[in-house]
């Protein structure tokens, strides 16, 4: 990075753990601008040559600006109750900027074929356990299949057909640890035709039987 004379510039550089933080879970990933941010606007970067970010003014830039240094003081003078309370200061701050950037004008070239690739993501979010086929995902980001199907892999570094397993894989997990659901139950909420072939992905993807990873989850000294 390079600035030429700036003047009341400053940066904030916000480091956290995805996985410690349960990222995965957040409701927020229906919204199409949290991908575009996390996943999308990373990958698209160099062949965008950053034209495609978020750009904040007015009372967003302010409220964002407040959150960032309410962040700081938080985590700087590790009061009692302090990690609590910046967890909720950086969802509050996720939420805010996936909401801006989901709100983008369209006029916006390069970040609005971004956020229709987030619409894509976010539909396979809300609608994991439904039949989703390619055709459907091509239309809600405005491209080919082909082109779709091509400008995923990239993104996202699997197929639109692997992420949908992945996110059914991923809430089946959350299912299997927080509730007592019987598996076959669990497999239909989450979109899989029925117990045997959810039995045979989640093995292959988490290198255990559901019924393994639920007694691992329940036992407190695993």
């Amino acid at each position: 990075h390079n600035c030429q004379e700036p003047k009341g510039f400053a940066v904030a550089n916000v480091i956290f753990d995805a996985k410690k933080l349960d990222m995965d879970h957040w409701d927020i990933r229906e919204l199409p601008g949290y991908h575009v941010l996390f996943s999308l606007e990373p990958t698209f970067r160099d062949r965008h040559e950053f034209r495609s970010r978020l750009t904040l003014e007015g009372a967003p830039f302010t409220r964002v600006s407040e959150l960032v240094e309410e962040l700081a003081a938080t985590t700087a003078d590790k009061e009692p109750g302090y990690r609590v309370q910046a967890k909720a200061l950086f969802m509050q701050l996720v939420i805010m900027l996936s909401k801006c950037y989901s709100d983008t004008p369209e006029s916006d070239t390069d970040t609005t074929d971004l956020l229709r690739l987030g619409d894509a993501i976010a539909y396979i979010e809300s609608n994991y356990p439904e039949k989703i086929s390619n055709d459907q995902l091509a239309r809600l980001a405005h491209m080919t299949v082909r082109t779709f199907q091509r400008t995923f892999l990239q993104s996202m570094h699997m197929t639109p057909s692997e992420y949908i397993v992945q996110v059914r894989i991923r809430n089946a997990a959350h299912l299997l640890k927080e509730s007592e659901l019987p598996l076959t139950r669990i497999a239909l909420e989450c979109g899989f035709a029925d117990s045997s072939y959810f039995g045979r992905t989640f093995r292959r993807t988490m290198g255990m039987t559901p019924s393994q990873y639920r007694s691992k989850m329940s036992d407190p000294f695993v």
